[in-house]
């Protein structure tokens, strides 16, 4: 629960920007120079402000507010002992205690895990203001504070708070602090779409205030906008000493993998408050990311001695933890969270979502069930619940060290095909990194890809096909995503190579060169799996808009254009295609060991590749200039094609960039203007002009169908067979492939495009149809059996043929038993079915198979995910409505 988190260290360490004392323009205390030091608060200048307000208590020891405004400003810069006296003073200066005090007060003994102490506080404010109807803004703004606080107890005080802060903005809607304090609270509660609409609100009204500054960015950061790195730099452009924004940038250079840099920044938030505790977390985080486990120690020490019962120090580093893919040491530091706080609901929440992650199921199911009942805010949790109750309508599909999660409605039909392929990649992953993974890896498949959202990050929507969390691996089912969106073999086969990266580094290995080394892997594995260079990656990288090797993990964490992040995937498996070529297959394994041993991506260029990240750069940006130069200058400038250009020669080279978008549009030209003579050779200009295009769009599968209409089948196989080596994902491509193939009397050349065609696509029954037909044919029997069982688990309309039709292929791999077996079931349907009953009276004599393997390997159980004892039950986050809609 980020309640804590967000409301001792940020409203406190912030409470001169963001607290109700800061800004409000009530007509009370006016008197000088209260609102100099709430500008200079606002600006940063603490020590200015403590200095300012002592000289002022000289002449007005008993002005309460001034002690108010000291304690602020010492608090800031880390006093603690000092501003709370400056508290306690200002509640003991005046007959009537200033309400704002006493929430500070409050604020800060609960800052150092005095919560017994300042809940009484707490309570006063309420009282204040059940008892009074004359409070100012900023003091309705502190009643806010209190409730938020009190409602780590009692959840519904958090619609209390948001209440109270629209009675703050409606008694003075020029208090933005009070503002910025809803939309934080709005972003805690994980509405982000209001909190969005509340901190451009703020800056609509004071463009440069550093604290709306700052919840833009968290905002932004709630919904992956790179952006808000940039956002939080303009927080600090505004005030250089907002502690909350430095640590938060902090943060994000963590989450990209720039440790270095989120050091400093840590370090100077501590320079200018040395008890900043979010501060030392993060700083925490950056030491045991780095394997600096002396340095790690201390600053834990050194938090704890501050408040010995904040959790929230192992909240952040389990949440750092899990965005760096430790998800094992997530587990145990949210454990640690929770055994320090019993309501650390967000601990709950981290514990039981990192459990699901490494496979302990039913542990973390019940953290989750704790984590919801003290925060019903949290919409993560409760889709996660709400996923973990469907669960009994999957099927676990067990292997040899391979176990498959499938819904019970696909399980026939993927099992077969994915435990063959998971197998393959086990073997495959083991003999090429000389590494073995003894434990189960499972694979969940998904057919809804917002219930693998879910299950992988809490919501709904996220851009991603499949995350591997190490030995737990979840994917969007083909069923997921329309025919032909992607080859989810391929993907499949990335994120078992993930499974292995994570092992052999300790799941130290930079995100960029497990996801570049996991796409040079899919090239390996099949022919066109694995990507291939567009015209927009090209354009991109020609015009400098990739980032260098040595900053690639910016290119995933914080893409900046909406194509970068696909653009930073195949640039960084050119990476590997490189190293392997220049230094040999050996190296990567020995690279993958070095991470788990605590090397840095620098040392390990400089030990086993003798060179340095900047030399590198150089090296490679060479050769993928000198590997893709003709498509370089066949590509158009960022102009595009010239207007006017209505024609292109077709012969010499490129006369100028856009050369290959010239031919294109004169071959679509020929082609209706039904001159295929003219439209072949703008074709084939085009394909050698930029021989790596192998979209649907591009001139091999116009090529392709051209050559099949003049029925010239083998010169459409060869474009069809350049085209599919390129690009895997294109459906009509295999399909065509297959057909022309077995035409030209190439069975086995068919039955491998088709194969390739399930791995697109695999609910089509002709498809698995044609491949038994095939595999029959050449006395693949294995095979076969698997095709005749993908078209039974399709369910077709005569059941007792196909029934029938499997029991040959059974006979004919040597399972007399199963043949037998699957005799019966077609008779069950069809008493008279003559075929199967001649079939079976031959089997009579026949002797039972002596091959105790399984023809079929894998074996559905009827285990289900829970137990059969897992209950659905109904649940519904709360949530924080829009401040407009309060009354």
């Amino acid at each position: 629960m980020r309640v804590w988190r967000d409301v001792w260290p940020v409203l406190l360490v912030t409470v001169a920007l963001c607290s109700p004392l800061a800004h409000g323009q009530d007509t009370e205390e006016q008197d000088v120079p209260l609102d100099e030091l709430r500008l200079l608060m606002r600006q940063g200048a603490y020590t200015n402000v403590a200095e300012q307000a002592r000289r002022a208590l000289e002449r007005a020891p008993a002005e309460p507010m001034l002690h108010a405004l000291l304690g602020e400003a010492l608090f800031a810069l880390g006093d603690l002992d000092a501003a709370q006296q400056s508290f306690e003073h200002a509640l003991s200066a005046a007959e009537a205690p200033p309400l704002e005090a006493a929430v500070n007060l409050a604020n800060s003994l609960a800052y150092r895990g005095a919560t017994d102490a300042a809940e009484p506080w707490y309570r006063r404010a309420l009282s204040e203001y059940n008892r009074r109807f004359d409070l100012t803004s900023r003091e309705l703004a502190a009643v806010a504070v209190a409730a938020q606080a009190l409602a780590r107890q009692q959840p519904a005080l958090f619609h209390d708070a948001v209440r109270v802060y629209d009675e703050a903005l409606t008694r003075d809607p020029s208090n933005v602090d009070a503002r910025v304090a809803l939309g934080e609270l709005l972003l805690a509660k994980y509405n982000n779409t209001e909190a969005l609409a509340v901190f451009r609100d703020a800056l609509r009204r004071a463009p440069t205030h550093a604290g709306a500054l700052l919840g833009l960015a968290r905002s932004q950061h709630f919904d992956h906008d790179p952006a808000s790195v940039a956002t939080v730099r303009q927080s600090l452009a505004a005030n250089p000493n907002l502690v909350a924004a430095r640590t938060f940038l902090a943060r994000l250079l963590v989450e990209s993998e720039q440790y270095d840099e989120a050091a400093r920044e840590a370090e100077l938030a501590l320079a200018i408050n040395p008890n900043a505790l979010d501060a030392l977390a993060v700083l925490a985080a950056v030491h045991f990311l780095t394997n600096d486990t002396q340095r790690f120690t201390a600053v834990v020490e050194r938090c704890l001695a501050i408040n010995a019962r904040y959790a929230e120090l192992y909240n952040t580093l389990a949440e750092l933890a899990v965005r760096n893919r430790l998800y094992h040491d997530a587990v145990d530091f949210a454990e640690r969270a929770v055994e320090m706080d019993e309501r650390s609901w967000r601990g709950y929440g981290l514990l039981g979502l990192n459990q699901l992650r490494i496979g302990a199921m039913e542990r973390g199911r019940e953290n989750l069930e704790t984590a919801f009942a003290g925060d019903p805010f949290n919409v993560w949790i409760k889709n996660t619940l709400d996923l973990l109750d469907t669960l009994t309508d999957y099927e676990i599909v067990e292997g040899d060290r391979i176990a498959l999660v499938l819904h019970r409605d696909e399980a026939d039909l993927l099992a077969p095909y994915l435990l063959d392929l998971a197998e393959q990649a086990r073997a495959y992953y083991s003999e090429r990194y000389r590494h073995s993974i003894d434990e189960t890896i499972r694979i969940e498949l998904y057919p809804s890809h917002a219930d693998f959202s879910v299950r992988t990050v809490g919501l709904a929507g996220i851009g991603l096909l499949g995350v591997a969390f190490g030995p737990v691996i979840a994917l969007d089912s083909p069923s997921a995503r329309p025919a032909g969106e992607f080859n989810w073999g391929s993907t499949v086969w990335h994120e078992l190579a993930h499974t292995f990266h994570l092992h052999m580094s300790s799941h130290r290995v930079p995100r960029w060169f497990s996801e570049g080394l996991a796409v040079y892997e899919e090239q390996q594995a099949r022919a066109g799996w694995g990507g291939d260079p567009t015209p927009s990656f090209l354009m991109a990288y020609r015009d400098g808009r990739l980032p260098p090797v040595s900053e690639l993990n910016e290119g995933f964490v914080r893409p900046e254009y909406p194509e970068q992040i696909g653009h930073a995937y195949y640039l960084a498996s050119l990476v590997f295609a490189y190293i392997d070529e220049r230094w040999g297959s050996d190296v990567v394994p020995r690279m993958l060991r070095g991470y788990g041993d605590g090397e840095s991506t620098a040392e390990l260029f400089a030990s086993l590749l003798q060179i340095q990240p900047a030399e590198f750069d150089t090296a490679f940006d060479s050769y993928v200039r000198g590997r893709f130069a003709h498509a370089f200058e066949a590509l158009p400038t960022v102009a595009g094609p010239r207007a006017g250009d209505d024609a292109v020669s077709i012969d010499g080279p490129a006369a100028d960039p856009g050369a290959f978008a010239l031919a294109m549009r004169a071959a679509r030209e020929a082609l209706t203007a039904g001159d295929e003579a003219q439209a072949e050779a703008h074709l084939v200009r085009a394909r050698d002009l930029f021989p790596e295009y192998a979209e649907a769009d591009g001139p091999y599968w116009q090529l392709a169908e051209l050559y099949q209409r003049r029925q010239e089948l083998a010169a459409a196989v060869e474009q069809l067979e350049r085209m599919t080596a390129i690009n895997a994902e294109h459906l009509p491509s295999h399909l065509l492939l297959g057909r022309l193939r077995e035409r030209l009397g190439d069975p086995a050349g068919a039955a491998e495009a088709l194969a390739g065609a399930v791995y697109i696509h695999p609910y089509d029954p002709a498809l698995h149809e044609q491949l038994a037909r095939l595999y029959e044919g050449m006395g693949k029997w294995s095979d076969a059996v698997r095709a005749r069982l993908a078209i039974i688990a399709l369910r077709p309309v005569d059941m007792a043929d196909a029934r029938y039709r499997l029991a040959r292929a059974r006979l004919g791999a040597g399972d007399v038993t199963a043949a037998r077996r699957e005799l019966l079931r077609a008779l069950e349907l069809a008493p008279g079915f003559e075929q199967a009953l001649e079939l079976l009276l031959e089997l009579r004599t026949a002797p039972t198979t002596t091959d105790s393997r399984p023809m079929n390997p894998w074996l559905p159980t009827a285990a289900r995910e829970l137990g059969a004892a897992a209950a659905t039950t109904s649940r519904s986050a709360q949530t924080i409505p829009p401040h407009r809609s309060m009354t």
